[in-house]
Parts: structure tokens; sequence; C-alpha cells
């Protein structure tokens, strides 16, 4: 949690908009294979009767699962979108 912080430090609003892009990514990602039919008790019996609690329940729990691989994205992608943003 701290190279994520010194990131938001060094970063600063890059780091938070790289942040949210990849959370609201996942989340709506998550929030349309709901919608359209995918069955997510298959990815693990955690999610066995959730359809009761609502879709965006459940897509904000999916999204709050994978959390750490989000912030490992983050941590790779920061740098890179910092260079990329630069250049332009």
């Amino acid at each position: 949690m701290s190279r994520i912080n010194h990131l938001i430090e060094e970063y600063g609003g890059i780091a938070i908009g790289t942040y949210l892009v990849i959370f609201a990514t996942t989340f709506f990602t998550f929030w349309g294979l709901i919608t359209f039919g995918f069955d997510l008790s298959s990815l693990g019996s955690w999610f066995v009767g959730l359809p009761e609690v609502g879709t965006l329940a459940i897509a904000y729990a999916a999204t709050k699962l994978t959390q750490p691989l989000r912030i490992a994205l983050c941590i790779v992608l920061i740098p890179v979108v910092h260079r990329y943003w630069s250049r332009s």
C-alpha cells in the first residue's frame, strides 16, 4: 500500500485518474456480465446465493475482490500513463 501512496504523491492526478479508470472499467465489466446473464457462481462459491442482493451490489463485491490485481496493475501503468501524458 505504501507503493501506491508513493505513486499518488509523485504523479498526483494521473495516479488517481488511472486508478479510477481501472476501477470503473472493472466495475462496469462485471455489471455488464451479470446484466447479460453471466453466472458468477462459476468463479467461486462466494458468489452462490447472491442474485437476490442486486446486480450493482454483486458487481461491486466482485470488483472489490479484484482490488489486489487492480492495485498491481496501477503500479505498472501509472508511470506508463505519465510518460504518455507528458509527451502529449
